[in-house]
C-alpha cells in the first residue's frame, strides 16, 4: 500500500466523526500525509508514549472484554454478582478442558454454545479473569 492507496482510504471514511476507528484513521493518514507527524504510527497513535496502553493492547483489551461481556449474558444468575460466579466456573473448566483442544483454532467448533464462542473470541484476544471478582472489575470498567 503506498501513499496514494492511504490517501483514497482516508478520503473513503473522511465523513466519518473522528471518534470513530474509521475516523479516527481518516484523520491519522491525513496528519501524515500533511507532513504534521514525522510516522503513520505516531499519526494513528499507535506507538503510545511511555508509561501509556499501545493501541494495539488496547484494542484487543476492548475486544476481550466485549466477548467476556457476551459470555456473561450467557450466564445465569439472580444478581450480576451470581452471574460473575457463575462465569469463574464456566472461565475455569473451559480454560482447564476446552481450551486445550480448541487453541490451535482460528474459530470455535461449529455447534458450539454462545458462552463457549465469546469465551473463545476473549481468550483469543488476551488472558481471562480467573475471579468473580476480575469479572466485575473488568465488566464494571469498561
Amino acid at each position: 500500500m503506498d501513499a496514494a492507496d492511504l490517501a483514497d482510504l482516508a478520503e473513503r471514511f473522511a465523513n466519518r466523526p473522528p471518534e470513530t476507528p474509521e475516523g479516527a484513521l481518516s484523520t491519522g493518514i491525513r496528519r501524515w500525509l500533511a507532513g504534521e507527524v514525522d510516522s503513520l504510527d505516531a499519526a494513528l497513535e499507535l506507538g503510545g508514549a511511555q508509561g501509556q496502553e499501545r493501541a494495539l493492547t488496547r484494542w484487543r483489551r476492548l475486544q476481550r472484554n466485549a466477548s467476556l461481556r457476551e459470555a456473561l449474558e450467557c450466564c445465569e444468575g439472580a444478581s450480576p454478582w451470581r452471574r460473575c460466579l457463575a462465569l469463574e466456573s464456566e472461565i475455569a473448566r473451559f480454560e482447564s478442558v476446552i481450551w486445550p483442544r480448541w487453541q490451535a483454532l482460528s474459530d470455535p467448533p461449529s455447534g458450539s454454545s454462545a458462552l463457549r464462542v465469546a469465551l473463545f473470541r476473549a481468550k483469543q484476544f488476551g488472558s481471562l479473569p480467573s475471579s468473580a471478582r476480575q469479572i466485575s472489575n473488568i465488566l464494571r470498567n469498561h
